[in-house]
């Protein structure tokens, strides 16, 4: 029997969250922690809550 090593899941990355937050404020609405994790559906909302905050402060 062969047993094979699971996949690793994706990473978010916070270049992902700050290309979502451009668009989103192109398209007239405020990014959110929420509308980035509908967006993404990657990451946990506390990483995407990080990424956010240096969004905001660059």
């Amino acid at each position: 029997m062969t047993t094979t090593k699971p996949e690793k899941a994706e990473r978010l990355q916070e270049p992902d969250v700050h290309e979502i937050c451009r668009q989103l404020i192109s398209a007239g609405q405020k990014p959110t922690v929420v509308k980035l994790f509908n967006q993404l559906q990657l990451g946990s909302m506390t990483t995407i809550q990080k990424f956010l905050h240096t969004f905001n402060d660059d």
